[in-house]
């Protein structure tokens, strides 16, 4: 991880980054098996999104939540 800076990281320079890194995981990990990594990747950003969504709606009703993750 790069050493911490006093100024502010750009959306670029977090762009190039993550480019950087699945750079790397496609040179290493056959196509078939990527598509997986990839997937997964997805479905815990879904549950993230649900999760918070979920807390950000506690009012004693959860409305049409498909599941709750317990804490």
């Amino acid at each position: 991880m790069p050493p911490q800076s006093s100024s502010p990281i750009s959306q670029d320079e977090i762009n190039g980054f993550f480019w950087n890194a699945c750079d790397i995981l496609r040179g290493a990990i056959d196509p078939s098996e990527y598509k997986s990594i990839v997937l997964t990747i997805f479905f815990l950003k879904y549950v993230s999104d649900i999760r918070k969504d979920v807390d950000q709606s506690k009012e004693g009703v959860m409305g049409d939540v498909l599941f709750v993750i317990p804490q």
